[in-house]
């Protein structure tokens, strides 16, 4: 993660932190060996600012936001629903004893509750296209036409998942076509999968 210069006077460091256990990709589902709780969020956060903060000393969590309790640290935390769904209580309590000054960042299918809901808007095309392209790239692929990004960006509906998907599959040996067909499914069963296990679990 990086800041633009207009926002780096807002904040001094940003901390990532993903709560995603599972990934769909080209050849299925994939586990994630990812943050579980709010313990483990905490572990997650205080190692980072270890690594942040090497002039500074502090043992544990509660030390950390004690020790750095002036600074500007924006935490963000992926797929927050995970543990909503269980510990919501668990969830705003911690974030209602951090420092003031450090600001929470979360991206979740879930309502907090609190705080100020801001949602995504669709990728613009060339914004998808771009995505699109600089996937090739970093899979070794830098000569694909402008009008097989078009497609797949139109044909993905823009979504950044849904592209990712279909460039593996095209670079795996299908057709565009067959692959965007095959990812739309693909993310549809997906998609269907995380709605029961969230309705089996409220």
């Amino acid at each position: 993660l990086s800041l633009t210069p207009s926002f780096s006077k807002q904040v001094d460091r940003i901390i990532f932190c993903s709560l995603k256990n599972e990934e769909l990709t080209a050849d299925g589902l994939r586990k994630i060996d990812a943050v579980k709780d709010i313990d483990s969020i905490k572990s997650h956060i205080f190692n980072e600012l270890r690594d942040l903060y090497p002039e500074r000393t502090f043992g544990s969590f509660e030390e950390a936001c004690v020790e750095l309790n002036d600074e500007k640290i924006l935490l963000c935390i992926d797929n927050l629903e995970t543990l909503l769904i269980e510990s919501q209580h668990e969830f705003q309590q911690f974030n209602q004893e951090l420092p003031l000054r450090w600001k929470v960042l979360v991206t979740s299918r879930v309502s907090l509750g609190a705080g100020t809901s801001v949602p995504l808007e669709p990728l613009k095309q060339k914004h998808s296209v771009a995505l699109a392209r600089n996937y090739f790239r970093k899979r070794g692929v830098m000569n694909i036409q402008q009008r097989t990004l078009q497609d797949i960006a139109k044909a993905a509906n823009h979504n950044p998942l849904a592209i990712r998907l279909t460039v593996d599959l095209y670079l795996k040996g299908n057709d565009i076509p067959e692959s965007i067909q095959r990812s739309q499914k693909d993310i549809a069963s997906f998609s269907y999968k995380n709605l029961i296990d969230a309705i089996d679990d409220t």
